[in-house]
C-alpha cells in the first residue's frame, strides 16, 4: 500500500511540474510558423492557412483586373516553432516575395 501511495505522489508531482513548464513556455513564447521557399528562410507567420489562402487566390485569380494568374514553381514550406512574443510576424513581406518570384500572365483584350 505504501508503494502505491508513493507512486501516486510521484505521478502528481510530475504532472504539476509539466503544467508549470507548459505555463512558463506559453507565457514567454507563441506558436508560430517559419516560412521557407526553396530552402531560403523568408519570415514568420501566425496564420498559416490565411497566408496560404491568399497565395492560392493570387495563383488562381491574379489581381482581378489585368493579371489573369501567377505561376509559382515551388510553394512555401511551413514549420511550427516557438517564437518569443516580442518578435513580429511579416505576412505581407512573405506574400510579396513568393508572388514576386512567380511568372505573371496578363489578360489582353483586342478591339475589333
Amino acid at each position: 500500500m505504501t508503494h502505491f501511495k508513493r507512486s501516486i505522489k510521484f505521478v502528481l508531482l510530475i504532472a504539476i511540474a509539466g503544467v508549470m513548464v507548459t505555463c512558463l513556455v506559453s507565457y514567454f513564447f507563441k506558436p508560430t510558423y517559419s516560412v521557407t521557399l526553396d530552402g531560403e528562410f523568408i519570415g514568420y507567420t501566425q496564420n498559416k492557412s490565411g497566408l496560404q489562402a491568399k497565395i492560392n487566390e493570387a495563383i488562381q485569380k491574379g489581381d482581378g483586373q489585368n493579371l489573369a494568374f501567377i505561376q509559382i514553381n515551388s510553394m512555401p514550406e511551413y514549420e511550427l516553432c516557438l517564437l518569443k512574443k516580442n518578435v513580429q510576424t511579416n505576412d505581407d513581406e512573405i506574400y510579396d516575395k513568393i508572388v514576386g518570384q512567380g511568372t505573371a500572365y496578363y489578360r489582353y483584350y483586342a478591339l475589333l
